[in-house]
């Protein structure tokens, strides 16, 4: 999954108190090699995800976010997608709720 141009996308919903953190982090830990461009950690619970990402995108990749495209502004959303769009390495997002 890690070498290809695939994404995958997993989720683990189950109740409450069972270990769907833990399983998680130690995958990020086991699996933290595999990701040269970081593993993003976010709270689903909290507001404003987009522009977390677009945060931790200036923060660690280095590059600013346009806010316009073609003389049209970019909402928060859109400014994420084009982050994730830009990245060249392998990275992982990994959402708590």
């Amino acid at each position: 999954m890690q070498k290809s141009k695939t994404v995958a996308i997993a989720a683990v919903a189950l109740m409450g108190g069972i270990g769907k953190t833990e399983l998680a982090t130690q995958y990020a830990r086991t699996h933290e090699a595999d990701y040269s461009g970081g593993i993003c950690w976010l709270n689903a619970r909290e507001s404003n995800l987009a522009a977390k990402i677009v945060l931790f995108y200036q923060q660690y990749i280095g590059k600013e976010v346009p806010k316009e495209l073609g003389g049209q502004l970019l909402n928060p959303q859109e400014q994420a997608l084009w982050c994730w769009q830009r990245t060249v390495s392998s990275y992982q997002l990994m959402l708590k709720r």
